[in-house]
């Protein structure tokens, strides 16, 4: 029999424990991908009011697509922005009108509700080898992997700065090492905690303020479409949608996918015209709220997804705060915060690049020409990387299928 206490502990948890997960959820999508949004709107060129809706946009409709599915589903849904699709809009963006962009972001989500709508999500996924999609996301995200080390400056006069950026590697490691899930999110508060005592805030206001939505009238252009929307409904599709149907599945779930692609599809596309470049079920995240610490019993769970849907809607209203607070800090912790919370998914995008030696070729070719960050024919080179991938690839089925030189065919 349990104690009175035992009961009340258990009751506690239940209670708290969708909360807290719900806040965690949100808390670790803000630590790393947020900077990204930033350093992707700078690079663009986008003024703040263009910044802070795009944070709004990703943040509400995350929220609401995520409280909505968690409901209808009975399933711990958490929906979110993908931070490999940030990295794709920094490098690329600024190749396109803002409206060409904005057309592109529509044509991805409303090519998610197609697929959800059609059924043909694992078909789709078959088509192109993972191989070749993971090279070309560990491609895209390679230089903010070594802008962590870019930042450190090695300069007598810049010591503080070599200071903060040794000092968040330092934590970043030894909490992985510790196999902690909240990594990025003890590297970024010992960051800002440390750029605070070394004293290198720019000196830039924060205010509290309500985020007014900036609508931009979407233009379908052929470069964008094929340069933007096809890499970044690829990048949804492989590195959000499919670990995150896994991460459901390996908790006792059977995800429905196509209303889970056609919700988060349709509501891309509502908010497509103020920012939004695509929402796409959570991977890394899903995990904080598909376990027993979110509640003891699994049907309960869908209020974690729940919780991290309300307060995405919080943080979302008050997304110019947010990017105010971001432009507070050096440039240095920005790159050391991308830079490190995005070191586990290029590695573990390289190693499933080159995890199959008849794919190592094309995965070589593609993450090269994916991180060279070039344009051609005003089409930005991931979507390049994809099609050399993919010629490689079917140059090397080619050669297996009519047999190696000096075999003789049958």
């Amino acid at each position: 029999m349990l104690r009175d206490e035992d009961k009340v502990g258990g009751a506690r948890h239940r209670l708290l424990g969708p909360i807290v997960a719900g806040a965690l959820v949100v808390l670790v999508s803000y630590s790393g991908p947020m900077f990204i949004i930033q350093e992707a709107a700078r690079n663009a060129g986008l003024s703040a009011g263009q910044a802070s809706s795009w944070i709004f946009t990703v943040s509400v409709g995350s929220g609401v697509a995520g409280l909505v599915l968690s409901v209808l589903l009975r399933q711990p849904i958490v929906v979110a922005f993908s931070s490999a699709g940030a990295v794709l809009l920094s490098s690329s963006l600024g190749t396109y009108r803002y409206g060409d962009a904005i057309g592109a972001y529509l044509v991805v989500s409303l090519a998610c509700v197609a697929i959800g709508l059609s059924s043909t999500f694992g078909r789709l996924m078959a088509r192109v080898p993972a191989p070749i999609v993971s090279a070309m996301l560990a491609g895209v995200l390679f230089r903010f992997g070594t802008g962590y080390f870019a930042a450190l400056p090695g300069s007598p006069a810049r010591a503080r700065v070599t200071v903060l950026v040794a000092l968040m590697g330092a934590t970043y490691f030894v909490a992985r090492s510790r196999g902690s899930r909240l990594t990025i999110v003890w590297t970024a508060l010992v960051g800002v905690v440390a750029t605070v005592a070394l004293r290198l805030t720019t000196g830039a206001s924060v205010a509290l303020a309500v985020v007014r939505p900036e609508a931009t009238r979407p233009t379908l252009h052929a470069g964008a479409v094929i340069g933007l929307a096809l890499p970044l409904l690829a990048i949804a599709l492989s590195s959000q949608f499919a670990p995150g149907y896994g991460v459901l599945k390996e908790a006792g779930y059977e995800p429905r996918m196509n209303p889970v692609l056609a919700v988060t599809g349709a509501a891309g596309a509502l908010l497509a015209p103020f920012g939004c470049p695509g929402l796409n079920l959570a991977a890394i995240t899903a995990g904080l709220a598909t376990g027993p610490d979110a509640h003891p019993d699994p049907a309960r769970r869908y209020l974690a997804g729940v919780w991290a849907g309300l307060f995405y809607v919080a943080v979302g209203v008050f997304g110019a705060s947010a990017l105010s607070m971001f432009a507070s800090m050096p440039q240095e912790f920005v790159a050391a915060v991308t830079g490190l919370g995005l070191f586990g998914t290029i590695v573990s995008s390289a190693a499933t690049a080159f995890s199959d030696p008849a794919q190592r070729d094309a995965a070589g070719v593609t993450l090269l020409c994916a991180a060279a960050g070039f344009s051609l024919f005003h089409v930005a080179s991931p979507f390049w990387a994809l099609v050399a991938g993919l010629a490689v690839s079917a140059l090397a089925e080619r050669r297996r299928t009519v047999g190696l030189p000096g075999r003789r065919r049958s």
